[in-house]
């Protein structure tokens, strides 16, 4: 029965899918919009991750209490070599 709800379910669920996408025009394409926005993101999260191997994502995103986040931008820049 297990192996059963494992087929049927995704199943039901595609042919619902389908049948919405088919008479509703407004839902198929904010469907791919939303498809293409994570894309995007997912594109520009691996970029980010190529760009900055070996920094870890709180040091870029959350600045230092003390220095203040210009501080934080400028030393991010000089570890990059594009400011001196």
């Amino acid at each position: 029965m297990p192996k059963m709800k494992l087929l049927v379910l995704p199943l039901l669920a595609l042919v619902i899918l389908s049948v919405s996408f088919w008479y509703s025009d407004g839902w198929l394409k904010l469907c791919a919009g939303l498809a293409l926005f994570l894309f995007g993101m997912q594109c520009l999260e691996e970029g980010l991750r190529r760009f900055l191997p070996d920094r870890k994502e709180s040091a870029v995103l959350i600045p230092d209490p003390q220095t203040g986040p210009r501080a934080t931008v400028v030393q991010e820049l000089q570890h990059l070599g594009l400011l001196r």
